[in-house]
């Protein structure tokens, strides 16, 4: 690709570009790693790629697509296997680890994230919002949701991809650096 992708092409590049290959990455994580949720690492891949900068620069989309949700697959086995919080040395240690993501200005700018997300959600149609409620905040797998709707789960999942695709493009890229898992910041995969 060598022309860089509009904001408001953004959406359309994904369906065309990633979407497709979302049946073959399922089979492939269900494959590869049968301990992990492949519908998080899905959605979670989703929104990695959502936040890259330049979609152009992304020369292979499958592969990234499958580079992206295998490094979550990996970063998920390793956390499981990292040593309980009470092995940590003291709770003062932790404490002031984790001091930084508890200063004034975060919370603030988290709160004002939440409110630009909640504005672009309100706007998504009602059965969408409902899926994102039920997927991510009560924790529902998508056949869960699939079974208490009444819908396929492929509705479901284009439910979900779409509404990402929705709020991702409403965002500024300083939003949706803050939404990375690291909090925008470099250094983690």
């Amino acid at each position: 690709m060598s022309r860089s992708v509009a904001d408001h092409e953004r959406p359309a590049w994904v369906a065309r570009h990633i979407l497709p290959h979302e049946a073959a990455l399922r089979a492939w994580l269900r494959g590869a790693f049968p301990g992990c949720d492949t519908d998080d690492l899905v959605q979670e891949s989703y929104c990695r790629i959502a936040s890259v900068t330049d979609l152009a620069a992304i020369d292979d989309p499958r592969r990234y697509l499958f580079q992206t949700a295998r490094n979550l697959a990996l970063s998920d086995v390793r956390r499981a296997k990292i040593v309980r919080i009470e092995a940590v040395g003291s709770t003062a240690d932790l404490e002031d680890a984790l001091a930084d993501d508890r200063s004034p200005e975060r919370i603030t700018a988290g709160r004002a994230l939440l409110a630009r997300v909640e504005a672009l959600m309100d706007r998504l149609p009602e059965r969408a919002r409902r899926i994102v409620w039920l997927r991510r905040i009560e924790g529902l797998s998508q056949r869960e949701i699939a079974a208490k709707l009444g819908v396929t789960e492929t509705v479901v999942e284009n439910d979900v991809a779409r509404s990402l695709r929705i709020v991702m493009a409403g965002l500024s890229e300083d939003d949706r650096a803050a939404l990375r898992p690291n909090g925008g910041r470099r250094g983690r995969a």
